[in-house]
């Protein structure tokens, strides 16, 4: 995270600087202060790992026992992608002729969403896959910004303050396919899988609180009217689903947890009308 944000920061900060350098003629005064309304867009990306572990006893024994023959399923890259779209509303004050600061909120649609999928042997059933999805489909921030003026139409400015987050998780536990079954039990949990069908599932939904930071220039390009682009580094925090035997075959049905990290690189532009 702090690589992609470093180098999204010298990003924006080269370009702002070549532009400035580029101009030929006194830029006209603009005064930055006052509100904002506008509309961004663009896409995010991450890649979080996401981590499997076994519940119970027996679900243990049938995943991560030596002595069974199983293998504890591994950490497996979530490629979570998409596109966004969304609106932004702000307060700007700039402070004597280079500075400035302010606050902004905003609110994007989003589609990213990504698949990892974890290999394993799963005692008595055979070579068996754990299929983790997440997305997150919509987001907001309410931060602050912290920007210096080096020409009049040029804002540079750093932000961060609060994120939240719709997010959705889930993990099947898929056994191979053909008509082979499996199952096993022991310690009052149990499972039985059929070949070809999925054997453990679980999902959650839910609205998530975390925070953001990142950075950004804008450029005016009316009296009212200015551009932005920006990177974002949103954190959503971490959730755990557990993906549960749809046939317990026990007392109690065994089942696995996959603990996802829900966090967004966010890379967009957007346009701003001030009043």
């Amino acid at each position: 995270m702090r690589k992609t944000f470093v180098s999204a920061v010298a990003l924006i900060v080269a370009g702002s600087a070549a532009f400035a350098s580029d101009l030929r003629a006194p830029a006209p005064a603009f005064d930055w202060s006052g509100f904002y309304v506008g509309v961004n867009g663009g896409y995010g990306a991450s890649n979080p790992s996401t981590r499997f572990a076994p519940n119970d006893p027996n679900a243990y024994h049938s995943s991560c026992s030596l002595q069974f023959g199983a293998t504890c399923p591994p950490s497996a890259s979530l490629d979570l992608s998409g596109g966004l779209a969304g609106a932004q509303i702000g307060y700007n004050r700039q402070l004597a002729p280079n500075w400035l600061v302010g606050a902004e909120a905003d609110y994007d649609w989003s589609g990213a969403r990504g698949t990892s999928n974890s290999n394993f042997f799963l005692g008595s059933v055979g070579p068996s896959t754990v299929v983790a999805k997440q997305s997150i489909p919509s987001f907001g921030t309410v931060r602050a910004r912290v920007g210096v003026i080096p020409t009049a139409p040029l804002l540079i400015y750093a932000t961060g303050g609060l994120a939240v987050g719709a997010v959705r998780d889930s993990a099947t536990l898929n056994p191979p396919s053909g008509p082979g079954s499996g199952g096993d039990s022991g310690g009052g949990y149990g499972y039985n899988c059929v070949g070809g069908q999925t054997c453990f599932a679980g999902a959650t939904s839910s609205t998530r609180i975390g925070w953001t930071l990142g950075a950004g220039g804008e450029l005016a390009i009316a009296s009212n009217v200015t551009l932005k682009a920006e990177y974002l580094y949103v954190d959503l925090g971490r959730n755990r689903v557990n993906a549960v035997a749809l046939d317990g075959g026990a007392p109690l049905p065994s089942s696995f947890s996959a603990r996802f990290d829900a966090t967004l690189n966010v890379f967009r532009a957007g346009l701003n009308v001030k009043f």
